[in-house]
């Protein structure tokens, strides 16, 4: 009875599990996997070595790149750059016969059995390799891989023409390789970089924001392929600089900057028309003045780099903004110094040197309109004489000058600006002038500033 039990258990182990013997392995494997085990096992394969004939051979891998996305990186000006990198070359250790292996051409093995360049950024920028497709091997010797990998790439931004900035990306792609032996020598030759244009695939995608546009890529060659072979016995390495640019396309952005803009350029000469000494300028100028701070602030925020980012160039716009608010800010303190002279004192009079420089003969007056009529101006002696102007208002306000006769000389500009309002007028009519000046420099940034834009 239990030798009975002995042999049904026996007899039903399941001997395919038990390991046969080499000629009936040798019977059972296909022409594909003693292809394998000839080129990778039989022939002692060693991955580590580079596949070139002598030590001090250079071997030329073909490298062609394909950019399939363009990313923008959260928070960031970085752009992350996606490509396929295709990567050819020959080794000699991996040709066969095709008739010995049932007529295979070609054949498929993970991509980490055989010896393949490494890729390696040398530059700022960051590759990290995503994921490698398997080597195709072929009868001849030529291996074939594909690899996929992201690249952060830094960026510059023009803000010259701020909201319609143009950010450039610059990448340095130059391939290294990476080996054990130090007498290794590799060049990549770039196939498809030809004609000065990134070679984009066809399934291209940017995402890179919906308020930004991609205007197009250039790509330069910063090593020729004689220069390349001149400096081979060092390690050399082929170069390819990629240039990405994109233009911001925020339409409501650029409304309401554009439309800020516009209304501080209408306001402004309002603010000039007003009196020097009335309260209603030195209130609206006080009002625009803060609203300038205001849209400057938000320029400010958008227009400042983030977290990897670089900025270049005066922002015209910003400049506009400036200059307005210099030109408003100065209207403003010279109508509070107006209007405090003028509740004074009517002895509160101006300096010789500040008269003739507003009212001489080569006075700011004679640049601008006065308001007053020329045949009350001063003469050049009236105004050149060593007299007192102090002295001279004084008795005017007096009326001591009648009394005088003919002591002193009487200024008929000086009593022209006094008997205006009998309070600091000749300081009105100088305010006046100032603002005329200023809204001249206005008028020639606002000229500036519009033509720049428009070309």
């Amino acid at each position: 009875m239990l030798f009975l039990f002995i042999y049904v258990t026996f007899a039903l182990v399941d001997t395919s599990q038990c390991h046969p013997h080499d000629d009936e392995v040798s019977a059972e494997l296909t022409n594909e996997s003693h292809l394998y085990l000839h080129l990778l096992d039989d022939h002692h394969y060693v991955k580590y070595l580079r596949p070139a004939a002598k030590h001090n051979e250079s071997l030329d891998v073909a490298v062609e790149l394909w950019v399939t996305t363009l990313t923008a990186k959260p928070n960031s000006q970085d752009i992350l750059i996606s490509m396929d990198v295709t990567m050819k070359w020959h080794d000699p250790r991996l040709r066969w016969n095709v008739t010995e292996y049932g007529g295979i051409p070609f054949l498929v093995v993970p991509h980490d059995v055989i010896w393949m360049p490494h890729l390696r950024v040398t530059s700022e920028q960051t590759l990290e390799p995503l994921r490698s497709s398997g080597a195709t091997l072929e009868h001849t010797g030529d291996v074939t891989v594909t690899t996929t990998v992201h690249v952060t790439s830094s960026c510059i931004t023009d803000v010259t023409d701020f909201p319609t900035e143009v950010k450039q990306c610059d990448f340095i792609s130059p391939f290294g390789h990476r080996h054990i032996q130090e007498q290794e020598f590799v060049i990549f030759r770039f196939a498809n970089a030809v004609k000065g244009l990134v070679p984009l695939s066809d399934a291209f995608r940017s995402k890179i924001g919906s308020s930004w546009v991609f205007m197009g890529s250039e790509m330069s060659r910063a090593a020729t392929t004689d220069q390349e072979a001149a400096v081979g016995s060092q390690g050399s390495r082929g170069e390819l600089q990629m240039h990405f640019k994109m233009m911001r396309a925020d339409n409501v952005k650029i409304l309401i900057l554009k439309t800020s803009g516009i209304i501080m350029a209408a306001l402004l000469p309002v603010i000039f028309l007003f009196p020097p000494d009335s309260s209603a300028k030195i209130i609206s100028g006080c009002l625009l003045l803060i609203a300038i701070t205001l849209v400057l602030t938000t320029v400010t925020n958008h227009m400042l780099p983030t977290e990897g980012g670089e900025s270049r160039g005066c922002p015209k716009i910003v400049v506009f903004f400036i200059v307005t608010m210099a030109l408003n800010a100065g209207s403003v303190i010279i109508s509070v110094i107006v209007a405090t002279i003028a509740r004074a004192s009517p002895r509160t009079h101006m300096p010789s040197w500040a008269r003739k420089i507003f009212f001489g003969t080569f006075g700011v007056h004679r640049f601008t309109r006065a308001p007053f009529s020329h045949d009350t101006m001063t003469p050049m002696d009236d105004l050149s004489t060593g007299v007192d102007a102090d002295q001279v208002a004084f008795n005017d306000g007096d009326g001591n000058s009648d009394k005088d006769g003919g002591r002193g000389h009487h200024n008929p500009m000086s009593a022209a600006l006094h008997t205006t309002n009998g309070r600091g007028s000749e300081w009105r009519e100088a305010a006046i002038l100032i603002d005329r000046v200023m809204f001249g420099v206005y008028v020639f940034v606002i000229l500036s500033v519009s033509t720049s834009l428009l070309s």
